[in-house]
């Protein structure tokens, strides 16, 4: 089976040598493998939600668990595809959630998801990332977040609409992610699976 890695490979070499960039070799294929994986987790939901008639809803999820991710980090599974299938079933269900807030989201229920957030931000170490942060980085970043909780939250209590009850559940869903217990069933799906389908 082809890889993500095999094609950005092959991509790589090949714009290399129209560009006369072969120094450059690992680093450019290394990119063209980040923007196709990036893509690919992106529109795959995307795809899926529109099928679904939740569009509009996986949009809103996808782009705040995004930047939810990018700032705290994630736990990963180690095969791309079972990475895909993980993060497409969270923004998924985040999506069918968003698409029925006004059933369950009251707002005590947003408090207390507020709450669950700050205790996870507060006391768990960002997840594991391809940069390492200093003290200082880490203090802004989970300040960063708990603003944007807080932001989303606030939101949803005044306006009361789809894109703020979308933004705090995505923002959620990639807090919760970094939990212990997340980290720990990630590892756990990561071992049952490694039997099946990898990169």
């Amino acid at each position: 089976m082809t890889t993500i890695s095999q094609i950005a490979d092959l991509m790589g070499e090949y714009l290399c040598r129209r560009a006369g960039l072969e120094n450059d070799l690992k680093r450019i294929c290394f990119g063209i493998e980040v923007i196709m994986v990036m893509l690919l987790t992106i529109i795959v939901p995307l795809m899926i939600g529109g099928v679904f008639n939740i569009f509009h809803e996986t949009l809103i999820i996808t782009l705040t668990a995004f930047i939810m991710k990018n700032i705290i980090g994630s736990p990963h599974l180690s095969g791309f595809f079972r990475c895909l299938v993980y993060s497409a079933v969270l923004i998924l269900s985040g999506a069918w959630l968003v698409k029925f807030y006004t059933l369950w989201l009251i707002p005590a229920v947003a408090l207390t998801i507020l709450l669950i957030d700050f205790s996870i931000i507060l006391t768990v170490k960002l997840a594991p990332s391809y940069r390492n942060f200093d003290r200082r980085q880490t203090t802004t970043r989970k300040f960063g977040a708990i603003v944007l909780v807080l932001g989303a939250l606030i939101g949803y209590l005044e306006y009361f609409n789809l894109s703020f009850a979308g933004a705090l559940i995505g923002f959620s869903i990639s807090i919760i992610n970094i939990s212990p217990w997340s980290v720990n069933f990630v590892k756990w799906l990561d071992q049952i699976t490694k039997g099946g389908v990898s990169q």
